[in-house]
């Protein structure tokens, strides 16, 4: 299998439809293995240009007729290509698609459903490949589809040159964030550091709050890997215990400790931003991910608003 989730040495063609505002995703259930969705799309055949595919997957996998130009986003590994296109449908009706794997899918590899899903549901959906879904999401929820083509890369494809640890703490409805200052004012970031050698993450997370915050903690559950510029961040949601002894914290220069209302972290600049609108929605409804999310996030995103 291919580092995108695929099989390798095969071309993929996918096409990303639109209609009333909703995107279309195939959701697929495959035995063993948790939900997850998909962008409607196949193999390349033999004498098929990408763009070919793209159309003839719609007509399958959707039951759709779509025009497509010059493909939005491309992944590329060292045997094969993906190339996924914005469409435009022309015709057809959704859901009468009737490729082999919708009318007659095999066993062991489940089932595929299309849905069409408004940015609020795709936003909390596992869409794969995994180096697509952040750009896909970005796109979909400001509606700025890139006008050339953006290659994209999965960033697990990368051994991680640092990997931090960082505690979502929370008493009643506020939250502890580190502040920092820059030009436009007050950031936050949530607190956390590195883990070290022989250290797992889960005790790397422990070991940051008492330093940073001087507050004695457990682990309760992993709500999410971040991956950011050769990082890899794993986020806890961490239940504070009682109070060390420690008389001085160590935390960076021009940092300071502060309480914030977990709903302050939808809009706030926080890092990471991709999650922190998320956990603030995950504790106004009172419920967290049964498992960890995965998410690409960039520091380019912590002042403007994020709800992708």
């Amino acid at each position: 299998m291919s580092s995108f989730g695929y099989p390798a040495g095969r071309h993929r063609a996918g096409v990303i439809v639109l209609l009333g505002g909703r995107l279309a995703l195939i959701d697929r259930v495959r035995p063993g293995s948790p939900p997850y969705s998909v962008v409607p799309g196949g193999g390349v055949e033999a004498g098929e240009s990408f763009a070919e595919a793209a159309v003839r997957e719609a007509k399958e996998e959707l039951g759709l007729e779509v025009s497509v130009r010059s493909p939005a986003f491309v992944l590329k590994a060292a045997d094969h290509e993906q190339q996924y296109f914005v469409a435009e449908v022309v015709g057809g009706t959704f859901g009468t698609g009737q490729g082999r794997e919708m009318v007659d899918p095999l066993p062991a590899k489940g089932t595929y459903t299309p849905v069409l899903v408004t940015t609020e549901e795709a936003v909390h959906r596992s869409v794969w490949p995994f180096a697509l879904h952040e750009a896909l999401l970005r796109s979909f929820v400001t509606g700025s589809w890139p006008e050339s083509r953006l290659e994209l890369v999965d960033p697990r494809d990368t051994p991680p040159w640092r990997v931090r640890a960082g505690a979502v703490c929370i008493d009643g409805d506020r939250v502890l964030v580190n502040r920092g200052e820059w030009e436009r004012g007050p950031f936050y970031e949530i607190p956390g550091g590195g883990v070290e050698a022989g250290e797992t993450p889960e005790e790397a997370v422990v070991r940051e709050l008492e330093e940073e915050a001087g507050i004695l903690g457990s682990v309760e559950r992993e709500l999410a890997a971040v991956w950011k510029d050769g990082r890899e961040e794993h986020y806890f949601l961490v239940r504070a215990d009682g109070r060390s002894d420690r008389d001085v914290l160590d935390l960076e220069p021009g940092f300071t400790q502060e309480w914030i209302a977990v709903g302050d972290l939808a809009d706030a600049p926080v890092w990471p931003k991709r999650l922190a609108w998320r956990i603030a929605e995950w504790h106004a409804a009172g419920a967290w991910p049964e498992r960890p999310v995965e998410l690409i996030d960039t520091i380019g995103d912590l002042a403007p608003p994020c709800h992708w």
